[in-house]
């Protein structure tokens, strides 16, 4: 008894005075990675995308997550998902990084949030063209289609930036996505561009007899009890930090971190 009770008292000081022991309790999932709470899918839909999202977790080493809830009160969405990320431990990994497609149904506000790894993953370019992709598939209410395509747009993203290769803006000046090697392709052929030019117009000064030929979920999830300090939103900070790609100088590039350590792209749908 007495070796007992010298035991339990050496496991309250370690708990006491040593917190990363209460790390596992502290860091459990308490939501499922799609969590319906505005109920806009069937049960068995909800128990695919979860089971999706968790292999991408666990592939990638990134919560990859979709939240949808009936109201945000009176709190701006961006607020809202740094909150909903903090109380509900939604991270995954030392860095707590995170990808995090959440929609509010009371006035169809939406927002994709990333946090440590997914600052770098899923830059501001590469948010808006998964919002431009997933938007009108929520607007028409093809809620499962929406998050299907998220769910595979986030493989292809965290697929990309694991070679290195984050997709951002290519060359500063919009388009579409463009990885590197693509990129340097499209530069060999735009240098061989007035070669081609000029030769043609030498060879349309030469007579020829010949024509030029061209060949044109789960259930107890239906509401979120979400405690938050009022202090937290009145004093919002609003500085930013800029993380660049790897991919040399990209103007516009990158992702733009606030202080809380997360980005966001967020709207209506």
């Amino acid at each position: 008894m007495k070796r007992i009770v010298l035991f339990l008292a050496a496991a309250l000081l370690l708990l006491a005075f040593f917190p990363g022991f209460t790390a596992l309790a502290d860091n459990e999932d308490t939501l499922p990675y799609m969590t319906d709470a505005a109920e806009l899918l069937s049960l068995s839909d909800q128990e695919l995308l979860n089971e999706k999202a968790r292999a991408l977790t666990e592939k990638y080493d990134i919560a990859v997550r979709i939240l949808t809830v009936d109201s945000i009160g009176e709190y701006n969405i961006e607020d809202f998902a740094e909150a909903v990320f903090d109380q509900y431990h939604l991270g995954y990994g030392p860095n707590d990084s995170c990808i995090m497609l959440l929609l509010s149904m009371e006035y169809r506000d939406y927002d994709i949030f990333a946090h440590g790894y997914g600052n770098y993953a899923f830059t501001d370019y590469g948010k808006d063209r998964i919002a431009n992709h997933v938007v009108p598939k929520m607007s028409s209410g093809d809620w499962y289609g929406a998050f299907l395509a998220f769910l595979e747009d986030c493989d292809d993203y965290l697929e990309a930036a694991g070679r290195g290769e984050p997709i951002d803006r290519p060359g500063g000046g919009g388009g579409g996505e463009m990885p590197a090697g693509t990129r340097t392709l499209l530069h060999v052929i735009i240098g061989l561009v007035p070669a081609l030019i000029a030769t043609l117009i030498m060879k349309g000064k030469m007579k020829t007899v010949h024509k030029q030929r061209t060949a044109a979920q789960y259930t107890g999830w239906d509401q979120l009890a979400l405690s938050f300090k009022e202090d937290r939103f009145l004093h919002r900070s609003v500085h930013r930090t800029k993380i660049e790609s790897n991919s040399g100088s990209r103007g516009g590039g990158g992702t733009s971190v606030n202080s809380h350590g997360s980005s966001h792209h967020s709207g209506k749908f």
